[in-house]
Formats: structure tokens, sequence, C-alpha cells
């Protein structure tokens, strides 16, 4: 069902299987990775085109949302998802990190959201009803998750990274 070049277009069963994915990543204890809360608060102070009134909302923002200690992938979408089932193995583990999963859950959805708007929300909703998680605890990372995301350099994301960081309206 997934591959190296997977699209979520394959439906709602689709989404299910990718979110029970995530959903055992994140059962597993994130002791002994990097802090996932210090990596965004990293990345937001070095990001380009932020003002430091943004700059410091942000980080404020950021320290309200609650931290975590279970394993967050840090780059799971599905081009890092090979196989199906049992067999499905995620790949590119240069991000991990401990940390709120809902938070891992609020970065995937900011990558899939450049290519896939609308597959990119309601992966969040199928991962919100296969663990009961409420889709606004995902979405109250978004503001720092796409203003971390601007310190990548992916210049063709940047407007709309300013856009979901609440930073930028939509014209």
């Amino acid at each position: 069902m997934f591959c190296g070049t997977a699209r979520l277009d394959g439906g709602d069963a689709v989404l299910g299987e990718m979110a029970q994915l995530h959903c055992s990543i994140h059962n597993q204890p994130g002791e002994g990775l990097p802090s996932l809360s210090a990596r965004l608060s990293a990345r937001i102070r070095r990001a380009e085109g932020l003002d430091a009134a943004s700059r410091k909302r942000l980080l404020s923002a950021l320290d309200s949302l609650p931290d975590g200690d279970r394993v967050c992938h840090g780059d799971f979408h599905p081009r890092n998802i090979h196989g199906s089932g049992q067999g499905a193995m995620v790949v590119d583990w240069l991000d991990a990190c401990s940390g709120n999963p809902l938070a891992d859950v609020c970065r995937s959805y900011v990558l899939l959201h450049h290519t896939m708007p609308v597959r990119a929300m309601d992966y969040v909703e199928a991962y919100a009803s296969a663990t009961g998680a409420e889709v606004g605890a995902i979405l109250a990372w978004l503001p720092a998750m796409a203003a971390a995301r601007l310190a990548e350099g992916v210049a063709n994301e940047n407007e709309e990274l300013l856009r979901l960081a609440e930073l930028r309206h939509s014209p």
C-alpha cells in the first residue's frame, strides 16, 4: 500500500493505516533522543523572515504547549513509509526526537499540506480518530511547527508557512 512514491489518494483505509503506524511509533519511549521542543525552539530562533515580535510570540506559544517523552519521527510522510501492513517499514530517522506525539502529527500535516492540503487535514482527522486525540490539540502546534520549518530553507514553501504560522493572511 505504501512505497517510496506513495500518495494519499488511496482513500481512508490508507490514512487509517498510516495513522496506526504513526501511533505505533508514538507508543515507544523517547528516552535518550533529543528534545522536540528544544529543536523547535532553536529552529524558530534561526528562521528567516520572522520579526522579533513574531519570534517572541511563537516561542511563548511553544512554551505553553505540553511537552512529551515519546518517540517522534520528525519526518513522517508517505515517501518515508515502505511496504504495508505488518511489513511496513519507516525510513529516514534523522529527525527522530523525544516529545509530544501531537506535535509530530502536526509536523506531518505541515509536510503534507504543501502538496495535498485536503488530504493533510484528512490525515490529522484519521490520527485523531485512531487515538482519541482532539484535532484542535494537534493543530495547536501549527504556528510553531510551520515557523520552525522556515529554518529548513524550503523557499517555495515560505509564504505558505508564514500563513500557517499565522504571520501572513491569505490574499
